[in-house]
């Protein structure tokens, strides 16, 4: 009788190690689940850090770009977070706004709203809404950043009250409808505005045909996949658009000729001319080009992260129909840290260099390169034509206040 405490112990002991609150945290489903994620989003952070210290190498030594800087990366982990984990699951996608005031990158347009949809290969779907009354609304299709497809507002249909539906893979149909060619991931749809004050955006939104039905729950190899994409597409970010950056700095206050760029992700309505800029602060560089007829031209600095710069409260960007043409038919462009008093001045809003876009949309012809010359303030006036369009520091605090409110009510929620 002894011996019956000890014998029921050990049965105790041996039911206790059999059960599964007993078992090895090491074993369990939720253990690997936990284990697998915090490693994940561990090296997620890690590879921030790594991101972080690539931004003081490329900030020269520039106290204004190592604060961008760091903006940038914040927003670009902000960016990340909300396209990777929300907008742009591919099985189950939305219609995103990719950018705007706050997030920006690829030398945004300041004229542009822009959106972006996910795709899975062989999926079926539908883009519906009203066109508004923008410049321009069109849609590229692209094998990760390559253009495949393109489609705007001059080939589409719509409807009387301006409603439309875009189609695009599956069979080929009647009306509005793109194939979705093997390998295209995603969609551009981009919109230009010309006339801030009047001109109104679309509404799009998007349903997917062949849906098999909701998304299945989350897994933890799901997330860690994302934790994996989120972390490539900042640190791939940063650097894909600095080669942009660095490529400009080849051809300093040196504009090439305009060109496509479909193969990297410029809308193949349009032609580009991008270089760095230069200018110290009692210059100013003259940008002259000829006013070739398009459907809409713009031109804008950007900072040394392939930024817009601030066109919302500051003067950064012209478009074509905020731009005076001098009377010889040229238009000439003043880029300076003060302002000049000329009606097409550039505010470099404190850079004293960056990058410098010129962009033509649906073009008659292919523009002739744009000539710079870097002056002196203080020769400003004698290089430009004497009938060159002025404006009063009242007439620019009234333009500017114009500005800031069209920007507003673009981006309105």
């Amino acid at each position: 009788m002894a011996r019956i405490p000890t014998l029921i112990l050990h049965l105790l002991t041996l039911c206790l190690l059999a059960s599964p609150t007993a078992a090895q945290p090491q074993h369990s489903p939720i253990a690997a689940d936990r284990q697998l994620l915090l490693a994940r989003w561990n090296a997620f952070c890690d590879s921030l850090k790594t991101t972080g210290q690539r931004i003081i190498e490329l900030d020269r030594d520039q106290s204004i770009n190592t604060a961008e800087g760091f903006s940038y990366l914040a927003m670009l982990t902000g960016m990340a977070i909300e396209r990777i984990q929300g907008y742009e699951t591919p099985a189950h996608p939305q219609v995103s706004r990719a950018l705007d005031t706050y997030k920006k990158m690829g030398l945004d347009s300041s004229d542009n709203t822009y959106r972006v949809v996910r795709f899975e290969p062989g999926g079926e779907y539908r883009i519906r809404g009203w066109r508004g009354n923008s410049t321009y609304l069109g849609f590229q299709l692209n094998r990760g950043i390559s253009a495949v497809g393109n489609l705007h507002q001059g080939q589409m249909q719509f409807n009387t009250d301006g409603s439309f539906e875009l189609y695009i893979g599956g069979a080929e149909r009647e009306g509005n409808w793109m194939a979705l060619p093997e390998g295209a991931d995603n969609m551009y749809v981009r919109e230009i505005f010309i006339d801030w004050t009047n001109e109104q955006g679309s509404r799009l939104w998007l349903d997917r045909l062949d849906l098999p039905g909701p998304p299945a729950p989350l897994t933890a190899e799901q997330i860690a996949d994302r934790l994996d994409d989120m972390a490539e597409f900042v640190s791939s970010r940063v650097e894909f658009w600095n080669g942009y950056v660095e490529r400009g700095r080849q051809r300093t206050n040196d504009l090439p000729a305009p060109r496509g760029t479909t193969a990297e992700g410029g809308s193949a309505d349009n032609l580009y001319s991008g270089a760095a800029f230069e200018v110290a602060p009692d210059e100013a560089l003259v940008i002259e080009t000829e006013a070739v007829p398009a459907l809409f031209w713009n031109v804008q600095l950007g900072n040394n992260w392939f930024q817009s710069m601030d066109y919302q409260y500051r003067q950064t960007s012209l478009n074509s129909a905020q731009a005076v043409v001098d009377s010889d038919g040229r238009i000439r462009v003043v880029v300076s840290h003060v302002d000049p008093g000329v009606a097409n001045w550039l505010d470099t809003a404190g850079h004293s260099d960056g990058v410098i876009y010129y962009r033509w949309n649906m073009a008659e012809r292919v523009p002739g390169v744009p000539l710079i010359q870097r002056v002196k303030l203080a020769d400003l006036d004698a290089l430009l034509p004497a009938d060159t369009a002025r404006v009063s520091p009242a007439q620019r605090a009234q333009a500017l206040q114009q500005r800031a409110q069209d920007v507003a009510r673009r981006f309105a929620l």
